[in-house]
């Protein structure tokens, strides 16, 4: 599987987006309460938006993909990823004090976007092999995928910590994205010099 580089680089990708997601649903409550100064209970249905919007993602980025981008999984998680980088500089830049209200579309956004992208990240997984090894092919962007998980969100409390402030934190996500970017660009070229 290593020395496919499509699959390489979309499990590289998606180590980072699945990053951006752990950090999304670890930090909203912190971020909202702490920083924004949204009640304790407000604050936690903020991540419950966030799931709903990431489950209404992972349904309406596949019809997308299917119906309108011709089943071109790379171009939908590049859209995705641009996304998930402009949710990750608006969060940035919020101002202290904002509503419950002005988040809740903001929130079910940037959910929609970082916590729906899994099904077509494991459609593109599997299309870039034969059939024969799409298990093998799953597991693989998996175990690489869940890399993202377990250092990301360290990462971003880090930065949290240590600037005192959530700003960082979010150029991080952000960053991370322009990553993802690069990589799924490659990506495609891989998957257009096969073709």
């Amino acid at each position: 599987m290593a020395k496919n580089g499509a699959l390489l680089l979309i499990s590289f990708a998606a180590m980072l987006l699945s990053g951006s997601q752990m950090i999304f649903n670890t930090y909203i409550v912190l971020f909202a309460y702490e920083f924004l100064e949204i009640g304790l209970i407000s604050a936690g249905l903020l991540l419950v938006i966030a799931e709903v919007g990431g489950s209404f993602g992972r349904i309406i980025w596949g019809l997308v993909s299917d119906r309108l981008f011709d089943s071109k999984r790379i171009v939908i998680i590049l859209i995705i990823s641009i996304m998930v980088a402009g949710m990750g500089l608006l969060f940035a830049f919020l101002p202290a004090g904002i509503s419950f209200w002005a988040m809740t579309p903001l929130t079910f956004v940037f959910g929609f976007c970082v916590s729906g992208f899994n099904g077509i990240w494991m459609n593109a997984a599997t299309e870039l092999v034969p059939f024969r090894q799409s298990g093998i092919a799953t597991g693989f962007s998996l175990t690489i995928g869940a890399v993202g998980v377990m250092f990301a969100p360290p990462v971003f409390g880090h930065l949290v910590d240590t600037t005192g402030a959530y700003t960082w934190g979010w150029l991080f996500v952000a960053m991370m994205m322009g990553v993802v970017m690069t990589l799924l660009l490659g990506a495609m070229r891989f998957v257009k010099g096969r073709g």
